[in-house]
């Protein structure tokens, strides 16, 4: 059997992204024998660097494999010859990607003409389906199977260290506790969960005997 050359399209944001990694991994295990590429955003590149199977390439103007254009971007991943593309990301970007990549078999999040699979119905920004959900569409519309609600990373045996430290530190390492990130992008207000929900929520926790970690950047703070 010919190894086949793959290519997985998830850029951002980082929530997106974690709720992706089921589907990445229901990717890697439908193409257990083929080489499988990841392009993503250079700021989520260290999820990825133990990855056992997939080979990362960051979507970068300054990065030597795509140049300063968006032509350079097209005759890079021309010669690349991937078989198979999943666009996961579904926005300009990606899917000028998936066109000039030439692949075989393209699937995409949306009906679109540059992908051979696709859902059949378009999703929209008030469409009452949760992203996940959305691209379990994607996988089946591709003939694979649904992924499930579990995924894994790999950090490496340094990192593993780091966070017994701060357990040890937080007292945490006998507890059972919830890790909640109270925040969103500062571009996408929207999203934003008001505050007295994220507190309702942290007390309902605290009652079932779970302690609350909060996590976030300065824009959540």
């Amino acid at each position: 059997m010919t190894m086949k050359k793959i290519l997985i399209i998830k850029l951002s944001a980082l929530g997106d992204l974690f709720l992706a990694l089921p589907h990445m991994e229901t990717i890697l295990q439908h193409h257990a024998t083929d080489e499988v590429h990841l392009i993503t955003s250079p700021a989520f590149m260290p999820l990825f660097e133990h990855h056992p199977r997939l080979r990362v390439i960051p979507l970068n103007r300054k990065h030597h494999f795509f140049g300063h254009s968006a032509l350079a971007r097209a005759w890079w991943i021309q010669r690349q010859c991937f078989d198979v593309v999943y666009d996961l990301q579904g926005n300009r970007t990606s899917r000028r990607l998936v066109r000039f990549s030439r692949a075989g078999k393209r699937v995409g999040t949306q009906p679109n003409r540059i992908y051979t699979h696709h859902p059949a119905a378009f999703y929209r920004d008030d469409s009452p389906q949760s992203v996940f959900d959305r691209l379990n569409e994607t996988l089946v519309a591709g003939g694979l199977s649904s992924a499930q609600t579990t995924c894994t990373l790999y950090p490496s045996d340094a990192q593993r260290r780091a966070v017994a430290r701060w357990k040890l530190a937080q007292q945490l390492t006998d507890q059972r506790y919830v890790v909640l990130h109270a925040g969103s992008s500062r571009d996408w207000p929207a999203k934003r969960w008001p505050e007295d929900h994220f507190g309702a929520l942290a007390d309902r926790l605290t009652a079932r005997a779970l302690r609350v970690v909060w996590i976030g950047g300065p824009d959540d703070h």
